[in-house]
């Protein structure tokens, strides 16, 4: 379980994968990336195909050795319990609507009042 549960962050498809300028947004609410002059310095189209290149092999790498650790298909097996565990988490919880949520909440401090609110909703 903790291995799925691990692995719903990292092994998603291509398609749900952050773009560079995506990733840098998110970060620049963190860091001040006008101070560190990035833009200027890094080709962000090959930057991305990188970073999706690095995914794609460690998730080879990873295929390769769940398959020869736990038989034929234990990758393909985690991969479709990590998924159905990803629809669970959907259908109980609105993710959009939960960062929303926790942003409007995070300068007052009331982040366990959202917590709570959702941890109420599970089967």
């Amino acid at each position: 379980l903790f291995l799925i549960t691990g692995s719903l962050g990292y092994t998603t498809s291509q398609e749900n994968l952050p773009n560079v300028e995506e990733v840098l947004h998110k970060v620049s609410n963190v860091v001040d990336l006008n101070s560190l002059n990035l833009s200027k310095s890094i080709d962000l189209n090959a930057f991305n195909s990188s970073v999706k290149q690095v995914l794609e092999d460690t998730k080879n790498a990873f295929k390769q050795k769940c398959d020869k650790n736990g038989g034929e298909g234990a990758f393909d097996n985690a991969q479709s319990a990590k998924d159905n565990l990803e629809q669970c988490f959907k259908s109980f919880i609105n993710f959009t609507q939960l960062e929303e949520e926790m942003e409007k909440k995070k300068p007052t401090g009331d982040l366990d009042m959202v917590f709570k609110e959702y941890c109420r909703k599970t089967p």
